[in-house]
């Protein structure tokens, strides 16, 4: 038997406070081995099944107002005590960037601001306006970046330092400029095709065939949620000089979505959002991607959170 020791934290990071919420833990023959309502934040589960058919478990927390979240299905070995962090986020929640202006974002993030401003001229004067008038592109922006730092420290490479030409400006499928709510078109270092390429164990290829213009896709496959998509269009390219000389870039589109499994991905992403002619909410991908990292020991942090009301 093992222990699961559930914790739930609200968008803001902090020990969910957002009233009663139900937590369900099931095995995969779709027993119920726990079924409570808290009005706390923390629950420990003992006695959880180990080894044997059926044994994988999956953890589902909800509360009124709130998007549910599940993780899992994983096993729980003989005597284990495994954390299981999750995030509940209000469905009216909003964003809340600790900074409105552009100095302000400097002093937060000193390397992400540097990058964004050698994105583009106008990147710095855009900012302020960008973060009021168009905080879920922004907010997508920064789910990225932050899951690019991660993934930087598993191939030991910057990867932000091989992104170039980022733009502040309403985003352009077709154009591949711009950043939307669910993506972001930049430009990257053809070396980064060799680096994704190179490491099956982080990166699978993807069908590209959702991108206009695109013939080639990476998708990050660590996670069951909320993993990172490069997607490129190999035949569009810039050359970037700088004083280490030149470098031969690639046009490139990142996205997050749901789910990695593709037949979920389809269903439960692609067709929802044709029909309703919605996209990937960031605020969705930023709870799954902290609950997902949360259970690995990545602190994923973007530069905003959610508010609670």
């Amino acid at each position: 038997m093992g222990i699961l020791d559930i914790t739930l934290r609200g968008g803001d990071r902090k020990p969910f406070r957002g009233g009663t919420c139900r937590v369900l833990v099931r095995d995969t023959n779709n027993r119920t081995l726990v079924d409570r309502f808290l009005s706390g934040n923390a629950l420990r589960v003992n006695g959880v099944p180990s080894g044997g058919p059926g044994t994988a478990v999956v953890a589902i927390a909800s509360a009124p107002h709130c998007h549910q979240i599940g993780v899992g299905p994983w096993r729980v070995e003989k005597n284990e005590t495994r954390p299981v962090p999750m995030m509940l986020i209000r469905k009216d929640a909003e964003f809340d960037f600790s900074f409105q202006n552009w100095d302000d974002f400097v002093l937060a993030d000193s390397n992400v601001a540097r990058w964004i401003g050698s994105g583009n001229p106008t990147n710095a004067n855009r900012f302020a306006s960008m973060i009021t008038t168009r905080p879920v592109p922004m907010a997508c922006l920064f789910n990225i970046t932050e899951s690019l730092y991660w993934l930087g420290k598993k191939v030991d490479t910057d990867l932000l330092s091989m992104i170039h030409g980022m733009e502040l400006r309403d985003g352009d499928a077709v154009g591949r400029f711009g950043i939307k709510n669910d993506r972001f078109f930049a430009f990257a270092d053809r070396a980064l095709l060799d680096i994704l390429g190179g490491r099956t164990d982080l990166f699978s290829t993807s069908d590209p065939g959702l991108h206009p213009g695109a013939d080639l896709s990476f998708k990050e496959m660590r996670f069951d949620v909320a993993n990172l998509q490069f997607t490129f269009a190999t035949g569009r390219t810039q050359r970037l000089t700088t004083p280490d000389g030149t470098r031969d870039l690639v046009s490139v589109e990142f996205d997050m979505d749901y789910y990695r499994d593709r037949v979920l991905h389809f269903f439960g992403e692609v067709v929802p959002n044709s029909i309703t002619h919605s996209q990937t909410e960031a605020a969705k991908v930023y709870a799954l991607r902290w609950t997902a990292g949360g259970e690995i020991g990545e602190k994923f942090e973007p530069l905003y959170t959610l508010t609670l009301e």
